[in-house]
C-alpha cells in the first residue's frame, strides 16, 4: 500500500493534483450463494466497515506524514480528500461506462 501511496504522491507533486482516497470492499459473500443455491450469504457489514476505516486511516496519516494538505472538494493544487461510500458512487460510473464501450 506505501509504495502506491508513494507513487501516486510522486505524480500528484509533479502535476500539482488533488489526490482521493477511497475504500473499495467486496466480500466473497457477497457474491456467493448458500450450497442450495437457495438465498445468498449474509455480508460481514462490521467487517466492511473496519477495512474501510483502516484504510481511511492509512490513507490520511500517509498524507500528513508528507505534509499534503486537506482539502474539503477537487482542487488544482496538491492536497487530498478522502471519498466516502466509493462502492455506491463509484460503481454506478464502471457499470455505466462497460456499457458504452461495449
Amino acid at each position: 500500500m506505501r509504495s502506491a501511496l508513494e507513487t501516486a504522491l510522486l505524480v500528484a507533486r509533479r502535476y500539482h493534483s488533488y489526490m482521493e482516497g477511497f475504500a473499495l470492499h467486496w466480500s466473497v459473500a457477497e457474491f456467493a450463494f448458500d450450497p442450495t443455491g437457495s438465498i445468498p450469504l449474509e455480508i460481514d457489514k462490521a467487517a466492511a466497515a473496519r477495512v474501510e476505516k483502516q484504510a481511511r486511516q492509512i490513507f490520511e496519516s500517509f498524507m500528513r506524514e508528507h505534509n499534503v494538505p486537506r482539502s474539503t472538494g477537487k482542487s488544482e493544487v496538491l492536497s487530498f480528500g478522502w471519498l466516502d461510500d466509493a462502492r455506491r458512487q463509484l460503481w454506478p460510473r464502471f457499470r455505466r461506462d462497460r456499457n458504452e464501450s461495449a
